[in-house]
């Protein structure tokens, strides 16, 4: 009865800090909740905890060292929500304590092991979370690959992208998970943004995936975006870019559209990153028709981020300027 009572007192001055979005406030609760119950905190308790500290960007060292230590002797009988949780908070503060992913891993592989169905939701921030901080456990991998398959009406557009990007981060190629995930991810393309559907063409491009009707779904609600005005942004743009037209020469009329329409009006904010996967591949883009104002802002920039690229990056741009004049 002590214990629940001191638990939840404290425990309801974090949640209060947390829902006025206070982080001052909210680390001033923390402290002695860990400090006086965090040897007896449950699962989920802790994984609240240290969810709600990434989200309002919490990261004092010791709080987070602390808890991480704790991890192994706290994870007894967790639930799959509770370990998606964990995982998704040290993902999102882009810590990687080795204690206590190790500790997350081990107890997300005793339950896939053991026969417990995970959720979809919890399946996806799990797959999404160690791909961040590049914790590259292939029987994890393996099993969340095979429990995603069982859960997919669970999936919505964000644990899809999620999913997808999460196996390209490690490297990781499965026909079987991909040619799984295409019937979810064309019923769900209204509801992917142009973020999102840039993630995904990003994945299928490093696992060099050439799933025609996803890349064309892609493709096509790109095009309907920029008929409503609306450009592709950079960072949206440069990974498109290059995987249908280097990684995958995947050609795509509706794409080089929306490159012709939008590489002019969003060039100015391009950066390095954004300059070196883009107008090198540009003569690869199958149906790209450039004019006279397309070309001149375009090349502008590169001239203006010149000093920052590098020689092999220059000769790309170079080659892509005599190609499209």
């Amino acid at each position: 009865m002590a214990r629940a009572e001191g638990v939840l007192r404290l425990f309801s001055h974090f949640q209060r800090a947390f829902a006025a979005r206070d982080s001052a406030l909210l680390l001033a609760a923390a402290e002695p909740l860990l400090a006086q119950h965090l040897h007896v905190l449950r699962p989920h308790e802790a994984a609240i905890v240290l969810n709600h500290c990434a989200q309002l960007k919490v990261l004092d060292p010791p709080l987070w060292q602390k808890v991480s230590d704790a991890l192994p002797e706290i994870l007894v009988d967790p639930t799959c929500v509770s370990l998606g949780l964990l995982a998704n908070a040290f993902g999102k503060a882009s810590l990687h304590h080795e204690t206590a992913l190790s500790a997350v891993v081990e107890a997300a592989l005793e339950l896939t092991t053991s026969g417990v169905a995970l959720e979809g939701r919890n399946i996806a921030m799990l797959a999404n979370a160690v791909s961040k901080l590049r914790v590259r456990n292939l029987a994890l991998m393996e099993s969340l690959a095979e429990q995603v398959l069982t859960r997919k009406p669970e999936l919505n557009a964000i644990d899809l992208m999620s999913v997808a990007n999460a196996y390209a981060r490690l490297s990781l190629r499965s026909e079987e998970l991909f040619a799984g995930l295409r019937g979810p991810i064309l019923e769900a393309a209204d509801s992917f943004s142009m973020q999102n559907l840039g993630t995904l063409a990003h994945a299928y491009g490093k696992l060099n995936i050439r799933d025609n009707p996803v890349l064309a779904m892609i493709a096509k609600k790109l095009k309907q975006e920029c008929d409503t005005g609306k450009p592709m942004e950079p960072d949206v743009m440069s990974p498109v870019v290059h995987a249908f037209a280097v990684r995958l020469e995947l050609p795509s009329l509706d794409l080089a559209r929306c490159v012709e329409f939008s590489l002019p009006r969003v060039v100015g904010s391009m950066k390095k990153y954004d300059i070196v996967l883009t107008v090198p591949a540009l003569p690869r883009l199958a149906g790209f028709q450039p004019g006279p104002a397309f070309l001149r802002p375009v090349f502008e920039r590169c001239l203006a981020l010149l000093e920052q690229l590098t020689c092999n990056a220059i000769v790309g741009v170079l080659e892509a300027a005599i190609e499209l004049q």
